[in-house]
């Protein structure tokens, strides 16, 4: 996290092609290709990332809102070791 950088006027740092990521380097420095976005050796690395995302421990709870209804949610739940560790909670919608 430490570098990280995120964006402090909603966008990318310099000018935005649409083709960079919220650290503003383009999509190729991160191993990404935009010209053959499906070649094998994009597909080679996504597999890679799944497997190492869904490595993780994880479950699947029922929570329920003020209304009674209910709803199914998939987390993981990693806990630090420290005392002090500030907790982080990362949302993304449906589908992710």
């Amino acid at each position: 996290m430490a570098g990280s950088e995120l964006p402090t006027n909603g966008s990318p740092k310099g000018k935005s092609s649409g083709k960079t990521s919220i650290t503003g380097k383009s999509t190729a420095d991160h191993g990404v290709s935009s010209r053959y976005p499906f070649n094998y050796h994009n597909i080679l690395f996504r597999r890679q990332r799944e497997e190492f995302i869904n490595s993780f421990p994880n479950s699947i709870a029922t929570i329920q809102d003020d209304d009674g209804e209910s709803f199914r949610i998939h987390f993981a739940a990693l806990f630090s070791h420290k005392q002090d560790a500030i907790p982080l909670l990362l949302l993304h919608g449906w589908p992710g």
